[in-house]
């Protein structure tokens, strides 16, 4: 069973959502559904969508009025994912797509991931991976190994259900990374399958308040601390050089001191961290 559904959240992505579009468009494995969620725009992304509709019967697009200007993130991106969820037509499909409007794919993008899912029946979360683009040159950007990508998640749709769907929160496309595992579920990324996003993380919100907010998401997470410290420590390497390590802990330990608030689920944050002390016990820093 090869039928899938794609809901993609977008705001202000005039610059980026027409190479997503052409990207869907040529697949060769075509989405049944493909529901795009205004998210309060002040661009041209809408007029840019409707122009594709007219011809690409898959598009449905839907508004999400907002009452505020900027839209949280994390929380933001999954409230608009739901409310394309809400809109599907029928149960009558077998992956769930969560896709962002500012990527580039291969046309055989979403035939190569479905395949992965046939040959592994465990297999409840994929992504591709991700390519950025650095002075001219496209290389990959940087994570943990197996990590998948909240930029093109796709689930099937039995794991979707079972670890309860996207929680509203920073982190949350960790979380159901994590969640997905508890659950019996193979979660992975895959090398062979590559996607070019437009505009990396942060480019939007500026990179020390993303870090920051990196920070805040991990804390809510129930991340370890030594864990979060050598993920800071190796966030210091990349751009912005050294400061986005120290940011994203301040963030961090900021909610530490403040006693803020964590994912109501211990059974949740002992996996995590009992995980994560696993990996750095490994001492192999692609696992951190």
């Amino acid at each position: 069973m090869r039928r899938y559904i794609i809901i993609t959240p977008v705001k202000n992505e005039e610059k980026y959502i027409e190479q997503t579009l052409t990207s869907i468009k040529n697949q060769t494995l075509q989405p049944q559904q493909w529901i795009i969620v205004n998210d309060g725009s002040a661009d041209k992304t809408k007029e840019i969508i409707l122009s594709y509709a007219k011809s690409y019967q898959p598009i449905f697009l839907f508004d999400r009025q907002q009452s505020e200007q900027k839209r949280k993130r994390g929380r933001g991106v999954v409230d608009a994912f739901y409310v394309g969820f809400e809109k599907i037509k029928n149960d009558d499909f077998d992956y769930i797509v969560k896709l962002d409007g500012d990527l580039k794919l291969p046309a055989d993008f979403f035939e190569k991931i479905i395949n992965e899912f046939e040959k592994n029946p465990k297999l409840g979360i994929a992504s591709g991976v991700s390519y950025i683009n650095k002075k001219g040159r496209w290389l990959p950007e940087r994570a943990a190994k197996g990590y998948t990508y909240g930029e093109t998640k796709v689930y099937r749709k039995k794991c979707f259900h079972d670890i309860g769907g996207l929680m509203p929160f920073m982190g949350w496309d960790g979380i159901d990374h994590i969640k997905a595992v508890m659950h019996g579920w193979n979660a992975s990324s895959f090398q062979e399958i590559i996607f070019y996003h437009l505009r990396p993380e942060g480019k939007g919100t500026g990179m020390l308040k993303a870090n920051y907010e990196r920070g805040l998401g991990c804390y809510f997470m129930g991340y370890h601390p030594i864990f979060l410290v050598l993920r800071a420590i190796k966030k210091m390497k990349s751009y912005p050089f050294v400061i986005g390590g120290i940011v994203m802990m301040f963030g961090y330990f900021k909610c530490s001191l403040a006693k803020g608030k964590k994912i109501d689920d211990p059974n949740f944050i002992t996996f995590l961290r009992k995980n994560q002390i696993n990996r750095i016990l490994s001492r192999n820093p692609e696992y951190v």
